[in-house]
């Protein structure tokens, strides 16, 4: 029997046009939900994207006055009120007080200076956690109130793998972070409580570059998105195993999905260069 709803009107779409606040490619970067408002941290926009999800508008908080290079900022996460973007090129941190609606910096230079820095964020008490592309260790930043503007610390990952391009996601799974490889040989476990940080290696499930990109948990089990890996890639993280299940049946190549949520008991990922 027909259930009597029109499959092409279950969801409502809607385009936020931003061309009057920034053109050109690689505007914006991580995004986060804070309230009723979406903000997007800028790459090369000159500022933050701010999507109001009742009103439908698009806005922009301009970023200028504390950096205006390109490459500014890549992930987004959210702590109280702040909405934290981590520094891809940028000298430092970004921080939006949505309730203030001001911005400041958290300088990393003391940390690594240069180019393709950190990649994903995630949000962990009052902490701000990125995963490392080609810095030489995991950036956390700690937003905990009477600390000013914020303090950023290293640990060090020197000792686990020292390339470019490691680790390209993260999600949060108890009071752990577990980054996802992209060129690194394994996830990367980070325990804040301990401050330390070890590998689970994954060469046995895949071990070429770009393997995973994006992460999502799932009860005790993290689930991470093939990128060019042939599937996706399960670990348990109270046994420490991980497992792969293979996708190309669905879609073979480079670059398939990228970005991951979980729905419940499954997870989805938006498709890159997929069908």
């Amino acid at each position: 029997a027909s259930s009597g709803v029109n499959p092409e009107r279950v969801f409502d779409f809607r385009v936020f046009p931003t061309g009057h606040l920034c053109t050109g490619p690689a505007k914006w970067g991580g995004a986060v939900a804070i309230g009723n408002t979406v903000v997007a941290v800028p790459l090369d926009a000159p500022g933050v994207l701010l999507l109001d999800m009742v009103a439908f508008t698009a806005s922009e908080f301009s970023t200028e006055q504390i950096c205006s290079c390109s490459a500014k900022w890549n992930g987004a996460a959210v702590v109280g009120t702040k909405v934290v973007g981590t520094p891809f090129d940028a000298p430092g941190a970004l921080v939006l007080d949505m309730a203030s609606r001001s911005t400041s910096i958290i300088s990393t230079e003391h940390l690594c200076s240069g180019s393709a820095k950190w990649g994903a964020a995630v949000s962990i008490g009052s902490k701000v956690v990125a995963m490392p592309l080609d810095a030489p260790g995991v950036l956390v930043l700690d937003l905990t109130p009477g600390l000013g503007p914020g303090t950023a610390s290293m640990i060090s990952t020197e000792h686990i793998w020292s390339g470019p391009g490691k680790w390209s996601s993260a999600c949060v799974i108890g009071n752990k972070v577990v980054g996802v490889p992209m060129d690194a040989p394994g996830l990367l476990v980070v325990d804040l409580a301990a401050g330390s940080v070890w590998l689970i290696s994954t060469d046995h499930l895949w071990s070429g570059p770009g393997k995973w990109s994006g992460a999502a948990a799932v009860g005790t089990r993290v689930v991470a998105i093939p990128s060019c890996a042939p599937g996706v890639m399960v670990l348990d993280i109270e046994s420490g195993v991980t497992s792969m299940i293979p996708t190309d049946h669905v879609c073979t190549g480079a670059c398939k999905w990228s970005g991951a949520i979980s729905v419940g008991s499954k997870v989805v990922a938006a498709p890159f260069d997929a069908p």
